[in-house]
């Protein structure tokens, strides 16, 4: 089984967490900014999850990350990072944006994110921002083929 979705909007990566005390006792907790992506992440999985069963083996994930294309640069610039020929090699990293899909999708594609045994993510800039995420179960002892993955079930922007 594959699922594919495209969580619309400007993606946000997993910020730090916040450390507050309450009656003397230390307390970790989500960014509020990153608290709200993630929920957005999981009504977006859960609706296409809506009938489905948990992923219960090992899971691969391709995440795309589609960034705004900076409406400062000149319409050459804004044309290259469309043709994909500038990449965002800004900040934040890739990694903290499947740390915010991963735990969105918690509960909901997976038990657990420790599921996920293999992840293929780029960032793009696109002029439609948000994450495509196409997520599948891992046969054991069969090879997985991302190009047919990422092909067929990769959600375009709208």
């Amino acid at each position: 089984m594959t699922i594919s979705f495209f969580i619309p909007g400007e993606p946000v990566a997993q910020g730090r967490h916040r450390l507050s005390t309450i009656n003397g006792h230390a307390r970790m907790h989500d960014a509020p900014k990153s608290a709200q992506y993630k929920n957005l992440v999981s009504m977006v999985a859960s609706q296409k999850m809506a009938d489905k069963q948990l992923f219960e083996k090992a899971v691969a994930m391709v995440i795309t990350v589609h960034k705004s294309i900076p409406q400062s640069w000149s319409k050459k610039k804004q044309a290259q990072a469309t043709e994909g020929t500038i990449r965002p090699t800004v900040k934040p990293d890739i990694d903290n944006y499947t740390k915010a899909i991963f735990d969105g999708c918690n509960g909901i594609l997976f038990k657990d994110d420790s599921q996920v045994t293999n992840v293929t993510a780029s960032k793009i800039y696109s002029p439609t921002p948000g994450v495509s995420v196409v997520a599948f179960e891992i046969e054991l002892g069969g090879k997985i083929d991302y190009e047919q993955q990422q092909t067929e079930g990769t959600p375009l922007p709208e």
